[in-house]
């Protein structure tokens, strides 16, 4: 690790204990069946298939429920989407993104945080930590945090995540 990319990880990780200060508040999930509003935080090109997300928000949607979608494009600028979305561009020297779509995204109260992002990317760490979810959901990694549920698949299928993540939240009534 050079000099430049350890002063990046020194600063990113003061930001992200600063974040994650802020929010020790008590959280409210009262169970499954009570949710209201979902938060999905994905990534263009990643683990998961854009269509299976966007089938998957409108399976929530069909359920009643109000759902905001995010995506990361990586290096691409991608515009006229049916989602807000940000790229490396919105992400400061800090690895944290400086965006008002994240920014937005992370204030908007939500039941349920739905991460997509691996979180040994620094971004979905971030926004984990940040959002201003109930419970939030993501995939396993035993070096992160962020999360109250982390999910580790056999096979990388969105179907099989929220297979999981149905069942736990199915007998999380509280």
């Amino acid at each position: 690790m050079g000099f430049l990319s350890s002063i990046k990880k020194s600063l990113y990780a003061k930001a992200l204990a600063e974040k994650a200060k802020a929010f020790t508040k008590q959280r409210r999930f009262n169970g499954w069946e009570t949710v209201e509003v979902c938060s999905i935080l994905f990534e263009q090109k990643g683990d998961f298939s854009i269509p299976s997300i966007l089938d998957f928000a409108e399976k929530l949607r069909n359920q009643g429920k109000t759902v905001h979608l995010l995506c990361y494009t990586g290096k691409e600028l991608k515009e006229g989407l049916a989602y807000k979305s940000f790229n490396d561009k919105d992400i400061s020297f800090n690895l944290t993104p400086k965006s008002n779509v994240v920014s937005t995204f992370t204030n908007r109260h939500s039941d349920i945080l739905y991460n997509l992002i691996p979180l040994d990317r620094e971004i979905s760490e971030y926004i984990s930590i940040a959002a201003n979810a109930d419970f939030k959901i993501g995939l396993f990694d035993e070096n992160r945090s962020g999360l109250d549920l982390m999910i580790n698949l056999k096979i990388n299928e969105l179907k099989e995540f929220v297979k999981t993540a149905d069942r736990v939240l199915q007998k999380t009534n509280i």
